[in-house]
């Protein structure tokens, strides 16, 4: 008798355990399909490096993950859908297309995955954070997120014309940072918000100027580069350390100074120098250089990547 069987194991726990532990990049493409791709591939791929190419169906959404670890699909109107990264198909290129979001999850035509987190462990001592376009931000214990069921759930009540935009992990004695289409900027301590229930709704979290959006939301590590990138592909790093802890619900900073030229901020990443990173434009352009290749300076932004006209940066991904 094997070691499984001794043990009495389920059938679904020894189809786990006969998964081996391997490090995937997840990605969720413009067009709703979902893939996973050993990060070997990208890590072996050095031929992506510096080059540009095009993608009709570029990636929206990445995240590294063990095929052992849950991923959280979250919705524009505040939905939450779980799957383990194991059961996302496995593909062996980049440029294969995966499969339709849809075959997963019961998503309607109103609805867009706009945030995904990976899980190691459902601990008591972490929260999932969740910011929306307007400003607004909701704590909730991530062992709330633990089992949801195959139709979703609610992770937060979203208000009306407001939509989910950024999740995360956290713990308090973390600081969150977010950062708005209009450059502004702002830090503070986790432990100040309240942990809500699943269906409750969010708090201030930076008071927004006329026709300003979140864009973007990360929690805050040591040593590390705020990456802020715009829609006509300039971008600009800065120290995380530049950014001192504020109260909940103030303006901000500003970080970038959005002109005709830069265009709007687009996506906005912490960052190490040792990463690579993707960019990836509305019409499928691609470009993928080292994070310390990328100017570290905090005046003013420089070029990411040259646009082509009518052309915008759409998301921007790093990876170890």
């Amino acid at each position: 008798m094997s070691n499984v069987e001794n043990r009495g194991l389920s059938v679904a726990e020894i189809a786990t355990e006969e998964v081996p532990h391997e490090r995937m990049i997840v990605t969720l493409s413009s067009g709703g399909f979902i893939k996973r791709v050993p990060v070997s591939v990208y890590r072996s791929n050095k031929g992506i490096i510096g080059m540009v190419t095009r993608d009709s169906d570029a990636v929206k959404l990445l995240c590294e993950a063990d095929t052992h670890e849950t991923l959280l699909f979250f919705t524009n109107n505040g939905k939450v859908f779980s799957l383990k990264c194991r059961e996302i198909p496995v593909v062996a290129f980049r440029k294969a297309q995966g499969t339709a979001i849809t075959d997963f999850f019961n998503i309607t035509q109103e609805e867009r995955i706009t945030a995904l987190v990976s899980v190691t462990d459902f601990k008591a001592e972490y929260f999932l954070l969740m910011a929306t376009e307007k400003g607004e931000i909701k704590k909730s214990s991530l062992k709330i997120f633990y089992s949801i069921q195959s139709i979703g759930a609610i992770a937060m009540d979203i208000e009306e014309r407001d939509e989910l935009v950024a999740a995360g992990l956290a713990t308090d004695e973390d600081d969150v940072i977010l950062i708005t289409e209009q450059g502004q900027t702002i830090r503070f301590a986790v432990k100040s918000l309240r942990s809500s229930s699943r269906t409750s709704g969010g708090v201030d979290a930076i008071r927004l100027h006329e026709k300003d959006e979140l864009v973007s939301m990360s929690m805050v590590v040591p040593e590390t580069y705020l990456l802020v990138a715009t829609v006509n592909g300039y971008g600009k790093l800065t120290p995380i350390g530049h950014y001192k802890r504020q109260n909940r619900g103030g303006v901000g900073i500003k970080t970038l100074k959005v002109t005709e030229i830069t265009g709007k901020v687009s996506a906005a990443n912490l960052v190490t120098k040792n990463q690579y990173l993707m960019l990836v434009s509305n019409d499928g352009m691609v470009i993928s250089t080292r994070i310390q290749e990328v100017p570290k300076r905090t005046t003013k932004p420089v070029i990411l990547m040259r646009m082509d006209e009518g052309d915008q940066l759409a998301s921007v991904a790093a990876w170890d």
